[in-house]
């Protein structure tokens, strides 16, 4: 549970200390308070990233030259505090009393899904935001994840340089050093679809009442077996002529369907941002059994839903042992409410 926020020249914030309490936390105020910051730097402390930009100076509040945040939690009967802070030049984490030089040691400490308007590009947007999706859920709890994803992101780096200075005299220990953290990477997302097709199903079911189906099907541009070193060396020929890497766990997908359809072509407003609520909840539901508890953040409650799937999507809320949402008036609905004027 996330007992306590300190903002030091975030954003809005010159100074802001809020704490939170147990399930659903009401963040109310109108537009441009600084509701959304308040998201933003709790993801941030969860994942390292902002949800919004990637580009950490825009997050120092206009005039300072750092900013600083600290979040007080509780993890299996004990309290810990972590600290980050950026100056523009380096950044700096503190996990308890452990220090380090980056933000990656933050995974999997505080975990956390993140439900937002922007949550319908997981249907509608391009393969990036569904493969982001799973990343940031995955790394939250594995990091053997996270160790093959640098290492492959590494190496592809270096064949696209040699591809596009059509060089292939030193690739193959790239591409050797690609097809064995692609093939942990390919595996590891066929689970976690597996997994998350469970959870969707569940999800889908309290947020609607009309007996919807979801199912994800994992589109790898690889193959999941075989061997991928001797598979990236006959693409080779091809990219060569694209100067680029074609194919790839950075090139993987995967199609969502609703009632056996394709969701991005067959469905409405509604159902779309239903589906993405879904997707966001089993995301919630697979950290929640692998990690033992998860954080539930909702910005802009009930955007663009009806009447009928705003009420699913309430009562839903009230499932998570702590959920922080923020709605732009006073909900009427059970919670401890922080108001931001």
């Amino acid at each position: 549970m996330l007992k306590r926020l300190r903002l030091k020249d975030f954003r809005s914030f010159s100074h802001y200390d809020v704490s939170f309490e147990p399930k659903v936390n009401w963040i109310i105020g109108p537009n441009a308070v600084g509701k959304t910051n308040l998201l933003e730097a709790i993801h941030l402390v969860s994942t390292g990233r902002s949800f919004r930009t990637p580009y950490l100076r825009e997050l120092i509040r206009h005039g300072a030259e750092s900013f600083t945040i600290e979040a007080t939690f509780e993890k299996e009967g004990f309290e810990h505090l972590i600290t980050i802070h950026y100056n523009d030049k380096k950044r700096l984490c503190r996990i308890n009393n452990t220090e380090y030089g980056h933000f990656s040691p933050l995974l999997g400490h505080l975990p956390s899904t993140l439900l937002s308007p922007k949550a319908i590009e997981l249907i509608t947007g391009s393969p990036l935001e569904r493969r982001r999706y799973l990343n940031i859920q995955i790394a939250q709890v594995d990091p053997l994840y996270v160790h093959h994803l640098m290492r492959y992101t590494r190496a592809l780096k270096q064949r696209n340089a040699l591809l596009k200075a059509q060089s292939v005299t030193s690739i193959e220990p790239f591409e050797h050093e690609m097809a064995r953290s692609a093939d942990i990477l390919m595996k590891k997302r066929d689970q976690a679809i597996a997994l998350i097709n469970t959870e969707a199903r569940a999800a889908l079911g309290s947020l609607s009442t009309k007996g919807e189906t979801i199912a994800l099907n994992y589109k790898p541009s690889l193959p999941l077996d075989g061997d991928l070193t001797k598979t990236l060396a006959t693409m080779r020929h091809r990219e060569l002529k694209a100067r680029i890497s074609l194919y790839g766990p950075h090139r993987d997908d995967f199609e969502i369907h609703l009632n056996d359809k394709v969701a991005k072509s067959f469905g409405s407003e509604g159902q779309k941002r239903t589906v993405a609520a879904a997707l966001k909840f089993a995301e919630w539901g697979v950290m929640e059994k692998k990690m033992g508890g998860a954080l539930f953040c909702c910005d802009d409650f009930g955007v663009q839903l009806d009447k009928q799937r705003t009420e699913a999507l309430a009562s839903a809320l009230s499932a998570f042992d702590q959920a922080l949402v923020t709605a732009p008036y006073e909900t009427g609905l059970v919670g401890h409410e922080i108001k931001l004027a």
